[in-house]
């Protein structure tokens, strides 16, 4: 992931063994986690434990007061000797290291207290993410309940990894731990993630759904292909599919290739599919009268330029029968609490 400096341990101060921080961004995966160990012996963090499990294998609140706000994520301890524990923090979620400065914090807090060693007693599912991969896991301990050890067995394979297709053995999976014995389901630990994985997977789905029961119908000639006023080339025509059915998305063709009339269509395809009612444009001001005439020039639907003083611009977004907005930057920043009560984007 990371390049690596042959025999150099970044950070570390060979005669001292002192942790000094590196400036510019060519580091190592051990140095990044050297790092978020400093940072958890040198910041000021309040650990809570929030559930009532007895031992350190346990979910914990990790907050931190700032100047201005306090913010607070929640840490599952699953294992004090393997990257396997989890945190809703941005930073553990896009690192791919398995830690982050609140882990490393509940664990130093939590080990000088209690000592503890190993992995969590609990049959433990959670997400083990990769730099290209996430997927789900079972941690099984050597004295696992015979019903737990049955459960998962049914839907885990031999190395402790989610059966595919793993939506659908997702779903039967928490569909039959909710139904099971008491005795049974208290002996599985069952990660936030995962559950946030589940909601992700069967998004992911519905949005397959639709692609296919779209090109279905253009197959079997109950519908025609050109969803705005002009054939679109075939690159145009994937472009726009990955818009519509990929969930959050980028398009970034080369330019004069027809961004504007792929996002345009996409658009067009999402209220024909889905019901999506209305679209945020954001755009620089130069652009906005760029993306009114490429609207009107490609579809009939009812568009909104939002322009004036304040009061314009909360009667603007009023508009029920408005499909396209067209904002500048400027506008998102001063009325952002009103785009987002009103448009709800």
């Amino acid at each position: 992931m990371k390049k690596k400096y042959g025999e150099k341990r970044q950070g570390f101060n060979k005669e001292e063994d002192k942790f000094h921080k590196v400036t510019g961004w060519l580091t190592d995966d051990e140095y990044e986690i050297r790092l978020r160990r400093h940072r958890a012996e040198t910041e000021d963090m309040t650990v809570k434990k929030i559930d009532g499990i007895p031992g350190i294998f346990a979910d914990y609140a990790v907050s931190k007061e700032d100047a201005d706000r306090k913010t607070a994520y929640t840490v599952e301890l699953r294992s004090v000797d393997s990257r396997i524990n989890s945190c809703t923090c941005p930073d553990f979620k896009k690192n791919f290291l398995g830690t982050c400065k609140h882990i490393e914090k509940v664990l130093l807090k939590e080990s000088k207290k209690n000592k503890a060693k190993g992995k969590s007693p609990f049959v433990e599912i959670f997400l083990e993410h990769a730099e290209f991969a996430t997927q789900v896991k079972a941690q099984i301990p050597e004295k696992t309940e015979t019903g737990a050890l049955q459960l998962i067995s049914r839907y885990f394979d031999v190395n402790g990894v989610l059966n595919r297709p793993a939506d659908e053995a997702l779903m039967a999976f928490s569909r039959e731990l909710q139904s099971v014995d008491e005795n049974i389901r208290e002996n599985i630990r069952l990660s936030m993630g995962v559950r946030e994985h589940a909601v992700e997977l069967a998004r992911k789905r519905e949005l397959e759904l639709r692609k296919s029961s779209f090109l279905d119908e253009i197959k079997s000639g109950r519908r025609s292909a050109d969803i705005v006023n002009c054939p679109l080339y075939d690159y145009q025509f994937q472009g726009m599919l990955f818009l519509a059915f990929t969930g959050r998305a980028m398009l970034a063709d080369e330019m004069g290739l027809g961004k504007t009339v792929q996002a345009i269509a996409a658009c067009k395809l999402l209220k024909e599919t889905s019901g999506m009612s209305k679209v945020l444009i954001v755009c620089p001001t130069s652009l906005k009268s760029e993306w009114e005439e490429q609207i009107r020039k490609f579809t009939d639907l009812p568009l909104k330029i939002v322009i004036g003083n304040r009061t314009e611009r909360l009667s603007a977004y009023e508009c029920g029968k408005t499909f396209f907005f067209i904002l500048n930057y400027e506008q998102i920043v001063r009325d952002e609490q009103e785009i987002n009560g009103i448009l709800r984007p």
